[in-house]
């Protein structure tokens, strides 16, 4: 009588598909000695504590371990899969977002999940497939099997419900067995740590796993104990780090030129990626390990695209993590171009470009002081960004203020923040250097883009983002000399701000700040080409263009409100005459007195132009 077949088998600590698979394959005598003795018996009880005991002989003579290593792995592999590790000991390390929360799996690691729930329950026979029988279970278990593993109900793990009874015999077992202490542990001597990590690295080589959906998810969880294996032993990373950069060569290698779609382990390709950056975080300090960091990150550079997508959050948010923990370390302009690269590369996939703005944001407010530093402290003499690593934020800063990313423009506004601070510090780099001077090295087209870019959000709708690139803009027009640029440069950027499409007069704020942004500019081109003969005729139809918007201003921004764009218009118009009439102004003389007439007949045909230095000489002239 079997009636009570069910409820023995669920109390069994034995896999459950295990026991299942071999009484409906028995014939009926041995399915009697099976079901009473070997199933419930011994196989119960002496099986864990054969595995009890094998663990409290590894534990206690770890050192020797030798050809009983691949096993170990093996064994390790298949009770993973039954959720019997401990949960520091099976979770894969991954990364989060700036909130700390961990990012979902991705499509690879829900794929090969899927894989391995779909191997396995086939195995209980809920589909017609025969060509995995009980035998391909761990050896472990039984013996003259192949190295897979089986978990007892991989759906219920996987959904959070309680783990099954002999999910739960087992734990017990790993509990106290403090396999971590076997596997990640720091030897004596190099050699043992290095036969560790190589056995664990093995477990690879069988890439690319067609035939069989496990392979994978082993493999995947192999790396991961290497990994954390060779971070416990940092100080050797010199020795070890070889063994790690000839796998994932070989991987990555069979990975290019490839979409995700036709790869077979995408995600022991997305595992090795984030192993290479946790490596680069952990090790980056280190000196003699940097070149082949290096080297390993350039592997990444030529995955397929459709493949980084689809982990572009956790390629991202580990570079952003290198960046901020090692920006120090980039010396050569090599170094922070390539960086650079990498970071404009994952920027240009959505999920991704998130974390590489706070990588860079999150450098910028560490690396730059919110005031210049004072009491003669040189500028050098702390972890400060260097001239290659601004330059290369520049670049990135100004394709998230432009939209060139997707045409996203939603951190245009922060970016601008960033983008002042690091030009601000650029200047103050050359002020201070001793060295070849830093403004060399910027070119036109790179300033003309910040400019740009203070200005396209400075006609934006939104007031206050409106003032707060007019306040970027000013930083950046003060610490830009004349000579920076040559004369028909200034006129070409100005050309660009008063032909560019002005906000409506219904936004006031914005228009306004426009127009302070066109003036001061004005300022600047006057100074460096009016005294240029060949230069007066872009020059004056700019002024012409300027006039023309100081006249719809006044005519249109007279509403009543308290700082109405009129009186705004009025004042920086004012202010723009009153400085171009200076005797120390510095441009040619007839041409800016032109220039200043020019402007002054707009305020005039309303009546505002009681307030420039020619209209106060008139009328003390009169008085008197």
């Amino acid at each position: 009588d079997y009636s009570d077949e069910p409820r023995l088998l669920k109390e069994s600590p034995i896999p459950n598909l295990l026991a299942a698979s071999k009484l409906a394959e028995a014939d009926e005598a041995l399915r009697h000695y099976l079901y009473h003795h070997e199933l419930l018996g011994s196989a119960a009880h002496r099986g864990l504590l054969a595995l009890d005991c094998a663990f409290s002989l590894i534990r206690a003579e770890k050192s020797r371990l030798r050809e009983a290593w691949p096993m170990l792995i093996e064994c390790l592999c298949a009770l993973r899969d039954a959720s019997a590790l401990p949960i520091g000991l099976a979770d894969l390390d991954d990364f989060a977002d700036s909130r700390g929360n961990m990012l979902q799996p991705s499509p690879f690691a829900r794929q090969s999940q899927k894989r391995l729930d779909d191997f396995y329950r086939s195995l209980s026979g809920m589909d017609d497939g025969r060509s995995h029988s009980w035998l391909k279970l761990p050896s472990f278990f039984m013996k003259d099997s192949s190295p897979l593993g089986e978990p007892d109900d991989v759906q219920e793990r996987m959904g959070g419900q309680e783990p099954s009874s002999m999910s739960r015999a087992l734990l017990s077992v790993t509990e106290t067995a403090d396999l971590e202490q076997v596997v990640l542990m720091r030897p004596d001597n190099l050699p043992l740590a290095m036969k560790t990590i190589r056995a664990l690295l093995d477990t690879i080589d069988a890439y690319p796993y067609h035939e069989d959906p496990v392979f994978e998810h082993h493999a995947v969880f192999s790396l991961e104990l290497a990994a954390r294996a060779f971070f416990a032993n940092r100080d050797r990373a010199v020795e070890i780090f070889p063994m790690f950069y000839t796998k994932f060569q070989t991987v990555l290698a069979a990975s290019h030129g490839e979409s995700h779609e036709n790869e077979p382990t995408p995600f022991l390709t997305e595992r090795i990626v984030v192993t290479i950056l946790r490596a680069c975080i952990h090790l980056y300090d280190i000196a003699e390990v940097r070149p082949s960091l290096r080297s390993s990150l350039e592997l990444l550079m030529n995955l397929p695209p459709k493949l980084i997508r689809c982990i572009s959050n956790r390629f991202a948010c580990g570079m952003a993590i290198i960046l901020r923990g090692s920006f120090y370390t980039f010396e050569t302009s090599e170094e922070w171009d390539f960086m650079g690269d990498m970071l404009d590369m994952l920027a240009r996939f959505g999920p991704g470009r998130g974390f590489v703005f706070d990588g860079i944001a999150s450098t910028v407010e560490y690396a730059l002081p919110s005031k210049p530093p004072s009491g003669g402290i040189s500028i050098r003499s702390r972890e400060f960004l260097t001239a290659d690593g601004c330059l290369v934020f520049c670049r990135l800063l100004t394709r998230y203020v432009l939209g060139e990313y997707e045409k996203d423009l939603s951190l245009s506004v922060p970016a601008i923040l960033c983008l002042e601070k690091v030009y601000v510090h650029m200047a103050t780099l050359k002020q201070t250097a001793t060295d070849a001077p830093v403004e060399k090295d910027i070119s036109f087209a790179l300033r003309k883009n910040i400019a740009v870019s203070f200005f396209s959000v400075c006609c934006t709708n939104d007031p206050d983002a409106s003032q707060q690139a007019l306040r970027c803009f000013q930083n950046f027009l003060h610490c830009t000399q004349v000579q920076s640029m040559s004369d028909d440069k200034w006129i070409e950027v100005l050309g660009m701000f008063v032909s560019s499409k002005q906000p409506s007069t219904e936004f006031e704020a914005s228009r306004a700040n426009t127009l302070t942004i066109i003036l001061k500019t004005l300022l600047k081109t006057l100074l460096a080409s009016s005294s240029r003969r060949e230069n007066l005729d872009d020059l004056s139809d700019i002024i012409n263009q300027t006039a023309t918007l100081i006249r719809e201003n006044l005519r249109g921004g007279r509403r009543g409100t308290e700082r109405s764009l009129f009186e705004r218009t009025v004042d920086i118009a004012t202010q723009t005459v009153n400085e171009i009439v200076k005797e120390d102004f510095g441009g040619e003389e007839d041409y800016c007195k032109w220039a200043s007439e020019t402007l002054v007949i707009e305020l005039e045909d309303v009546g505002a132009s009681g307030g420039t230095f020619k209209q106060l000489a008139a009328i003390t002239k009169g008085s008197n």
